[in-house]
């Protein structure tokens, strides 16, 4: 047998062996990269469901209500309430959690005129609570919370902050991020460490108005927009006149979850109050959870 033919046998036979081993090799490569791709998509349908979880338990953990005319007794009108016992803490007048009990599902009167507000209450219907200590504020509308949702989320002490003035940088920082300039700005709590929330109304643009309520502090800006189209009688609400009137949006609640902000307010209209709890979300608030209470003058 030749040298020659030999030579030619064992090149043939390293070449056969280097494409074999690459199929395995790619073939294992390949079945990793699989691996690790259901294993990112895996971590993150249960980051993205655990988030949504966190969310509903949210929802499910805190009511809208109101109260009667001494304070003791509360009336959270929600129908998809699953264990209306599991509320047990509601927000005093004086912005202290106090103790609370389920006492029944009460049924509206056929006397009733439909307005949810203290001079309609024993006529009204709804899941009953009465308060064993202290009392709930008959002007705003009532905050109820379940134990565990307290027990995560930390309520921050709020103390009224009227006739503020915003710093020139966070002026400048806002017109910026907006690209209008600042028609008023009201201040409407101080928080610790130097925090505070603004309600502002820009510039129009044309006919297009914006307003905003803004959580300011040394690290952040948070934004939760109410942009609407320009009506001299009724831009943000009905017979608003074109201005959004901050006296009537309130501050009911500031709490932290995880390191973020989050703000449950009401907004006084024509016809009743707007609930809202809102969460930080990235620069901006997203709604978590709305209520609507009926109070239309007679």
């Amino acid at each position: 047998m030749s040298i020659r033919y030999i030579s030619s046998l064992l090149i043939n036979t390293c070449v056969v062996f280097l494409f074999v081993f690459g199929q395995i090799g790619c073939s294992t490569d390949s079945k990793q990269s699989e691996k690790n791709n259901d294993s990112i998509a895996v971590q993150s349908e249960t980051i993205m469901e655990s988030a949504s979880n966190a969310t509903e338990t949210s929802v499910s953990s805190i009511g809208f209500g109101f109260c009667d005319q001494t304070g003791k007794r509360i009336l959270m009108q929600e129908d998809t309430v699953v264990m209306p016992e599991s509320f047990t803490k509601a927000l005093s007048k004086e912005g202290k959690i106090v103790d609370i009990i389920f006492r029944e599902a009460k049924k509206e009167s056929e006397q009733s005129n439909g307005r949810q507000w203290a001079e309609n209450f024993d006529r009204s219907g709804g899941n009953l609570y009465t308060v064993t200590s202290g009392t709930v504020s008959e002007e705003e509308t009532t905050l109820l919370f379940t134990k565990p949702f307290l027990e995560t989320h930390k309520l921050i002490p709020t103390t009224p902050f009227k006739k503020a003035q915003l710093p020139v940088d966070v002026k400048t920082t806002i017109e910026s991020a907006k690209g209008r300039k600042i028609k008023d700005a009201h201040s409407l709590v101080k928080l610790p460490d130097e925090r505070s929330i603004f309600l502002i109304e820009f510039e129009l643009k044309g006919n297009s108005a914006l307003a905003s309520l803004v959580f300011v502090s040394s690290d952040k800006l948070l934004y939760k927009d109410f942009p609407a189209k320009y009506d001299e009688t009724s831009t943000w609400s009905v017979d608003d006149g074109g201005q959004f009137g901050w006296e009537y949006y309130k501050i009911l609640a500031v709490l932290e979850y995880e390191g973020k902000i989050e703000l449950i307010t009401d907004w006084v209209g024509a016809e009743g109050y707007n609930s809202s709890y809102i969460q930080e979300d990235g620069h901006t608030f997203k709604v978590i959870k709305e209520g609507y209470r009926y109070t239309s003058p007679l």
